[in-house]
Formats: structure tokens, sequence, C-alpha cells
């Protein structure tokens, strides 16, 4: 007799901790831990500042396509720097949504970029620049 499973179990799902090493960008060292937001914030600088399918370490996900917007019409970099970014970040089940983009052209060639990231941990104000 094969024996009957109970169907009523209660299960749940809970998002993996995001605890992990903190980074000291200026100084390009390790120092200590971080996690929740302050993890979340590390993650989209890390992203931003990480050209996709460049470094064997991470997998075709990870990173941003920015590379092929160096060059291009400033027209397009507008148009496509939104979902540029959203295709980065947005596969990282931390990061729920990206809004509030806003494009400030800094110079002939150079745009700066700055919007508001909605984590599971809570908001982050993002700013970061291309071209120059």
């Amino acid at each position: 007799m094969i024996p009957k499973l109970n169907n009523n179990l209660d299960i749940r799902i809970e998002p993996y901790k995001t605890k992990t090493y903190r980074l000291d960008f200026a100084n390009k060292r390790i120092v200590g831990m971080i996690d929740d937001l302050g993890a979340a914030v590390q993650a989209v600088q890390k992203i931003v500042q990480t050209e996709r399918y460049s470094e064997r370490i991470y997998s075709g996900d990870y990173g941003i396509e920015l590379e092929r917007l160096i060059g291009a019409s400033m027209p397009f970099v507008e148009a496509n720097i939104e979902p540029t970014l959203k295709e980065a970040l947005l596969p990282d089940d931390r990061f729920v949504t990206v809004r509030d983009m806003s494009l400030n052209r800094v110079s002939i060639d150079t745009l700066s970029v700055s919007c508001h990231v909605a984590t599971t941990s809570g908001e982050i104000a993002v700013q970061f620049g291309i071209g120059g």
C-alpha cells in the first residue's frame, strides 16, 4: 500500500538573507559585513559598475550593458538607459521597481542618471554617469 501524503503542509518561502562583505570602493578593501538595505545599495553600485559579459566570474545576467551606448546619439542613449537599467537590476529579487528616472546632460558626451529603486528592504536613490 502506498502511503498518503499530507497535502495540508504550511510551506512558507522566505527571502534569502542578504548578508555580504562590505566593500570600501575608494580604498578597494573589504571592511566587515553588511546586510539588508546597505547590501542592496552596494549591489546596485556593483551592478552599474560591472559591464555585462565582461567578467567570467559573473553569470550572463549580471551587470549592465552600457558599452553599447557609448558613441551612440544622445537621443538613443536617453531612450535606452531606463530599460537598460531595469534589465540590469530587476533580475535580482531584492529589487522591486525602478522609477522616477531623471537624465541630465553634463556635457556633450556625458549623461548623469538618477532614479529611485524600491527594494525589499526599502528605497534607494541611485545616481551614476555615462560617457565622458
